[in-house]
């Protein structure tokens, strides 16, 4: 037990120094990133202050690398800028919220003060990179838009494209109601609720983008939190029909994080691809 033991908290380590190696490169893409509310219920009279933690980290939820604010991004060139946002149950929106970077993640505390259901998003600026074939048929990658970027001699197969992220969450205080979406990027909506999922039941979602369904099959994983305390990921892999919505049977109470790519041809000069991609933390309720 005690060799067992020592040898996965040697791959874990092992994990997190190639993760750290990798997470300065256009790579940055493969590792999960998340949004996560101190509650995702919650009720009362007066205002409710929440904590958002916002991290890099294969390991959910166990923070790895955070965000810089937008306007702060100068300070500190090793991540790319981000902007946090809220929807309030009105639907206007709250930009730009303060957060601050503690290395390994970024916190906010987050005041509530209408009742309903509110819509959390880190918003990351767009990464630009190239991907490429070498003579030698071996993959490379570099920043920048094609024509801007750094590439070895003869290459080819030269693809430019924008990574544009996105982290969402949702929150209810006092009711729940229809969460308001940003209509930027992917996002999901749920036939009932976001903040309504108990274990044992299944939930409907469908995935959009710029507010509009999604209309041909995507992958969509599902994987459960603390995926450090146990060998299997255990990712739920499921496919949207051609309207993007899917099904997820709860199996487990806890936090789930919800993983997504979708690409399509760019009209931004210098692009070939846009790659959205989205990360959306839900929480489960046991019966």
């Amino acid at each position: 037990m005690f060799i067992n033991y020592r040898y996965k908290q040697y791959k874990i380590l092992a994990a997190a120094i190639v993760s750290l190696l990798l997470m300065n490169s256009a790579t940055v893409h493969a590792h999960a990133r998340w949004i996560i509310a101190s509650h995702s219920n919650l009720s009362g009279k007066i205002p409710h202050t929440i904590n958002v933690d916002m991290s890099i980290s294969n390991e959910l939820f166990q923070p790895h690398y955070g965000f810089v604010m937008r306007d702060k991004a100068k300070k500190n060139s090793r991540v790319t800028p981000a902007q946090l946002q809220m929807l309030n149950p009105d639907a206007s929106m709250e930009t730009n919220l303060e957060f601050n970077f503690l290395t390994l993640k970024s916190v906010a505390a987050v005041e509530l003060k209408q009742s309903g259901t509110f819509h959390l998003s880190l918003q990351q600026d767009p990464v630009y990179f190239v991907n490429y074939q070498k003579p030698d048929n071996s993959k490379g990658r570099a920043f920048g838009k094609k024509g801007q970027a750094k590439l070895p001699d003869n290459v080819s197969d030269v693809v430019g494209i924008r990574y544009l992220p996105t982290l969402d969450t949702f929150v209810s205080r006092n009711k729940m109601t229809k969460p308001v979406s940003f209509s930027i990027g992917l996002e999901l909506l749920a036939e009932s609720h976001p903040n309504d999922l108990f274990v044992g039941e299944s939930a409907r979602f469908q995935l959009q983008l710029n507010g509009k369904p999604v209309d041909k099959a995507v992958s969509i994983d599902v994987v459960e939190g603390n995926t450090r305390y146990r060998n299997e990921r255990k990712t739920q892999k499921i496919t949207t029909d051609k309207n993007g919505w899917f099904e997820i049977k709860w199996q487990v109470a806890g936090m789930y994080l919800i993983e997504t790519e979708f690409d399509m041809p760019s009209k931004e000069v210098g692009i070939d691809i846009d790659k959205y991609s989205l990360f959306t933390t839900l929480e489960v309720n046991p019966i």
